[in-house]
């Protein structure tokens, strides 16, 4: 037989004279951790009046996380997403707050709320062309259903986010703080394939590399300002070719093309910005457009807007003028937002246009660099050429790696497929040379890394070397002149890459 016993545990204290006190020793809190919570709340950091953000706070156990706003006049919360209604300072406190549980001490963080001035013709004028809303709509739906999505973007410097304070003060970053205020349920990934110095002629041979393969569910397009504003020869077909390769991806992602701007007064079109021949493209593929100059020339030529307001040089965007921009992202998507509703399944995905220019660089083979930038330079044949890392130039420490010689005669030899054949060299204003390139014993092209226009700064160029050849693989041979630009005083030459067009079907 067993028997079961029940002890009950009694603490006696005697207190004389009065004689014996029971105390009962209560159970633990439920739900008490052993690890005291404690909140997570960065500091958001400099933001504007009118551009909604998303608050990221999160306690590491316990209750959920409450904000809430100490200065109601100038921003309000509701639920995690925080507006800003006033120019001044911002002052938000996480908190957590539960009966039987633990909680973690309050956070409060303080932060300026800058003016924007935004109106609805800088809205309507950044709009450039609505497109079709298919791919758009597909983004939409799987936000709606609470699935995680990857937005990507491609470009300069501007993409990179040269001048913004950081990350989140990038134009995607805005754009990912906005995201959550009208899909709470899906969260964002967001790639960001900006490279300083280059345009679409490197672009179109690094897409699948750095974006496509990250099957992403958008691709902002940014070129506007580094490829040349007029006589785009080459890169009108790279430009082209970049569209054409997201447009026939097999993932089918969403496209908007952003066309930023240089700053200057007057503010000329036809100088500041390559919108004037690369939006032709994007209407001719019918897809979504978004003109930061247009939206913003009117009011910098009126002087609402001062250049130094959304500015600090004459080519690169500031924290407010980031700002604009991912305002101006987010308004493309709000628009298909409110006119597809929900339960209803998106509109056919049309087949791609014919080519305005060519279809040259929809396939393409890259080789670039050795700074472990992907397929690495790969000569059948090196004579003299030493393999510079990246990170590791003497000058610049983060120029990009290749293959580099100062010693005339010094040979490579590549063999390469293709009907269109790119040479990269790093296009510095300093000592160095020139290059003579020939494909398959042809009379060879000079090809000059003096970068004449900015003494002291590199830039990524990538210069023709054939173009409409044969679809073949092609033999390349490169030699080191001696000789050198007027305004140089060396023969050093960097090849950064060497990339194709017309790369299917050899």
């Amino acid at each position: 037989m067993k028997i079961g016993l029940m002890l009950s545990l009694v603490y006696f204290v005697a207190f004389p004279p009065q004689g014996l006190t029971q105390i009962v020793v209560n159970p633990p809190l439920l739900g008490r951790p052993a690890v005291p919570p404690s909140i997570v709340f960065p500091n958001p950091g400099q933001q504007f009046v009118g551009a909604p953000i998303s608050v990221p706070a999160h306690a590491t156990s316990g209750p959920p996380v409450t904000i809430s706003s100490q200065t109601r006049s100038v921003c309000t919360v509701s639920g995690q997403t925080v507006s800003f209604l006033a120019e001044g300072i911002c002052t938000l406190t996480a908190s957590q707050s539960a009966a039987d549980f633990d909680v973690a001490a309050p956070v409060s963080q303080s932060f300026n709320v800058d003016p924007m001035y935004m109106t609805n013709a800088m809205l309507s004028h950044s709009l450039l062309a609505p497109g079709d809303p298919s791919r758009l709509q597909r983004l939409i739906r799987k936000a709606r259903a609470g699935e995680p999505v990857t937005i990507a973007c491609i470009g300069g410097s501007i993409t990179e986010g040269l001048t913004a304070t950081d990350p989140g003060h990038r134009y995607m970053g805005r754009l990912a703080s906005w995201w959550p205020t009208v899909f709470p349920r899906s969260s964002v990934t967001i790639v960001n394939a900006g490279v300083g110095a280059t345009g679409s002629t490197y672009g179109a041979l690094r897409l699948q590399r750095d974006v496509l393969s990250t099957n992403p569910d958008l691709i902002i397009v940014e070129f506007a300002v580094n490829d040349p504003a007029k006589n785009p020869g080459i890169y009108q077909d790279t430009y082209e070719g970049l569209v054409r390769q997201i447009l026939d991806s097999p993932q089918h992602p969403a496209v908007i093309l952003l066309f930023m701007t240089k700053f200057a007064l007057p503010m000329d079109e036809a100088t500041l910005t390559a919108q004037g021949w690369q939006s032709p493209i994007g209407a001719n593929y019918n897809v979504p457009m978004v003109s930061f100059f247009d939206a913003i020339a009117p009011e910098l030529t009126d002087g609402t807007i001062a250049l130094s307001d959304i500015t600090s040089d004459d080519a690169h965007p500031n924290n407010l003028g980031h700002a604009y921009v991912g305002l101006f992202l987010a308004n493309v998507i709000q628009n298909v937002i409110d006119e597809y509703p929900d339960g209803v399944s998106p509109s056919p995905i049309p087949p791609t246009a014919n080519p305005m220019y060519s279809t040259d660089f929809e396939f393409t083979t890259l080789q670039d660099g050795t700074g472990g930038e992907g397929m690495p330079l790969d000569p059948v044949s090196n004579q003299g050429w030493t393999a510079l890392p990246t990170g590791t130039d003497p000058v610049f420490g983060y120029a990009p790696g290749g293959l580099q010689s100062s010693t005339p005669g010094s040979t490579l030899d590549f063999v390469v497929a293709g009907d269109q054949i790119l040479i990269g060299d790093l296009n510095y204003g300093g000592p160095v040379g020139q290059i003579s390139v020939s494909v398959d014993g042809q009379p060879a092209t000079i090809i000059d890394s003096f970068y004449q226009e900015q003494p002291g700064v590199w830039w990524r160029r990538l210069a023709p070397v054939l173009q409409n050849g044969a679809k073949t693989t092609h033999s390349v041979h490169i030699v080191l002149l001696s000789t050198h630009a007027a305004g140089s005083t060396g023969t050093t030459f960097r090849i950064l890459c060497i990339g194709t067009g017309g790369a299917q079907a050899q």
